[in-house]
């Protein structure tokens, strides 16, 4: 955490000045950078995989992307979620989709942040305001004090957004948190889950204190040096409990072959984000890598 805290001061220079530009004209925006463009939408098909884990009790290493992973694992009754992200935005949205769990009813949220005719509204988030971390409310502040927050979703600048079409009714076939029923099942658990969140990228994971039932790293694998990560994932295993899984990979394009540079995991074929969302049969399928702890 005292990585995050270092930053902050830094990160919020940069983006007042993006505020000035009118969002324009970051030469930083690049993947594996504190800077690097954030989610707004999973485009993993967690249903998919999460459905056949059981989280009840468990604790649980996730990357947070979109921050779905974050709130299904919870949702799914983990008591201990540890989250970690390289990029700044991403921390800073999940921290603003944290508070806005906890501060509205399922509709006001669905406006708030998923609805593209009402999204970042400043009313809204006044509601929000109070229930956001101290350590992002001086960034949200800078970008709700902006000429039009709403730019954020559009800039391609500032942030990278996928699935910014889909309803809430088609996104919640692979992330269950959107359901309206499961939404007020989360807001309770949130209350007694504990949360960590820490600015680091998928390498420097030795620098978090804990043992877990559950590693998650997405589709980080598509992003990193193999020998970098086999050597990762390697020393993570002694960061499980005993019966404890390493979800390595979440793979979109191909068909995975069950090791990385020698390294083996077991292949879970998991119905595609396409099909799930937009249905058919078009046969295509994504894939998720787990390595096995000690049982």
């Amino acid at each position: 955490m005292f990585k995050l805290d270092r930053e902050m001061p830094r990160f919020l220079k940069h983006n007042e000045a993006i505020i000035r530009r009118q969002w324009y004209g970051i030469s930083q925006r690049r993947v594996g950078t504190y800077y690097a463009p954030a989610y707004l939408r999973t485009t993993e098909n967690i249903n998919g995989y999460y459905d056949r884990m059981n989280f009840e009790g468990k604790s649980v290493l996730t990357v947070i992307g979109a921050s779905d992973h974050v709130f299904n694992a919870i949702l799914r009754g983990a008591k201990k979620v540890d989250a970690f992200d390289i990029s700044m935005y991403a921390i800073m949205f999940y921290y603003l989709k944290e508070a806005a769990v906890k501060a509205l009813n399922y509709e006001e949220f669905v406006e708030f942040l998923y609805d593209q005719n009402t999204h970042f509204s400043r009313d809204m988030y006044l509601k929000v305001l109070p229930y956001l971390n101290e350590k992002a409310v001086m960034f949200w502040n800078l970008v709700f004090n902006a000429k039009d927050p709403r730019k954020i979703i559009t800039s391609n600048d500032f942030c990278f957004c996928t699935c910014m079409g889909l309803p809430v009714d088609l996104s919640k076939r692979v992330s269950s948190f959107l359901d309206k029923d499961n939404f007020y099942i989360l807001k309770e658990k949130m209350k007694t889950t504990e949360v960590r969140v820490f600015l680091e990228n998928a390498l420097t994971l030795d620098n978090i204190d804990g043992k877990y039932d559950y590693i998650i790293l997405s589709n980080i694998i598509d992003y990193v040096a193999e020998e970098k990560f086999k050597s990762a994932i390697e020393r993570y295993v002694n960061k499980l409990n005993k019966g404890g899984e390493i979800k390595v990979g979440y793979i979109y394009h191909r068909v995975p072959s069950g090791k990385i540079a020698g390294l083996d995991c077991q292949v879970e074929k998991v119905p595609a984000f396409s099909e799930t969302i937009l249905g058919g049969n078009n046969n295509l399928s994504n894939y998720v890598l787990t390595k096995k702890g000690m049982r």
